[in-house]
């Protein structure tokens, strides 16, 4: 297999984080990773984390949105098979789907959703646009219109170092009123440290946060992997065990890098989340350690 990097950028950007101590999980999603992220987004484990189409699905047919069409713009929508899951359960809620917008950090990543959905509903318009919501908004108030719905679903905004900036880029790129639907993994009591990690604990996870890695240069056999469950999140660390030499960067021996960090929120922390970066709640639903809101953009 091939280890490659989608842009000159994206490997600029990695190497930097690696030698400040902590890369965004979003490198393990583009160029090669977007492989191995399939393969790991399709595993029991990690679906168990990430899947909660019928309780979204759910709580959007409760609101007053347009039955007979429906525009929605998915952002962080991965390998499609979350997409897809929702699609077909919002279909039989009595929706119409119009168009549907793909935004995600990695095109190739796009690119395999595309196909997969295009395959699934071979009717409905779609379209794709790179979207780096850790740093930038995008103004979609062009292409918004009033049967549009932002989707941030399947745990995506548990992975980035500062969720409260990414709903602030959310709320910078669509108009007053705009509805957004949210869902993430909540924490529980319930769950001891072991059960936690146990999706995490897997070949194919190791694979795909180790990925990046390699594209840089890195030997398989010169990188460990550990996980850990620390102040309420998942945390994946990972060891280089031999010198490295990077793009004339020298990475020593026994060098740790932050390369996978998943929080697990309480219910409140979520709405305050979300209201702090003018996002109103309207309603909310709960479901086997999920969490979906509906909620408005206010001013």
């Amino acid at each position: 297999m091939k280890h490659y990097f989608e842009s000159n950028d994206h490997r600029r950007d990695f190497l930097s984080g690696v030698l400040s101590g902590q890369v965004s999980l979003k490198f393990a999603y583009a160029g090669s990773s977007a492989r191995t992220h399939d393969s790991l987004a399709r595993s029991d484990g990690y679906r168990s984390v990430t899947l909660a189409a019928e309780l979204e699905a759910a709580l959007l047919s409760t609101q007053e949105l347009p039955r007979a069409r429906l525009s929605l713009i998915d952002v962080g929508s991965g390998n499609g098979d979350h997409t897809i899951g929702l699609l077909s359960r919002l279909l039989a809620h009595g929706f119409i789907l119009e168009r549907l917008t793909l935004c995600d950090f990695s095109e190739e990543l796009m690119s395999m959703a595309s196909e997969r959905i295009a395959d699934a509903f071979p009717k409905l318009t779609t379209r794709s646009m790179v979207w780096d919501i850790e740093l930038t908004s995008l103004d979609l108030t062009g292409d918004w219109s009033e049967d549009s719905v932002l989707l941030l679903v399947g745990h995506t905004i548990g992975n980035p170092d500062r969720p409260d900036r990414v709903l602030q880029h959310l709320r910078a790129s669509v108009p007053d009123g705009a509805p957004l639907l949210l869902s993430v993994s909540l924490r529980s009591s319930d769950l001891g440290e072991a059960d936690v990690l146990m999706p995490y604990r897997t070949d194919v996870f190791e694979s795909a946060v180790l990925e990046p890695f390699l594209a840089l240069g890195i030997r398989r056999e010169a990188l460990e992997f550990e996980v850990s469950f620390e102040a309420d999140s998942v945390i994946g660390i990972v060891t280089l065990v031999e010198q490295a030499n990077i793009d004339g960067a020298v990475i020593p021996s026994g060098h740790r890098t932050l390369a996978f960090k998943s929080k697990r929120f309480a219910a409140s922390e979520v709405f305050a989340l979300l209201e702090s970066a003018r996002w109103r709640p309207i309603a909310s639903r709960v479901d086997n350690g999920h969490l979906a809101i509906f909620a408005r953009a206010v001013s």
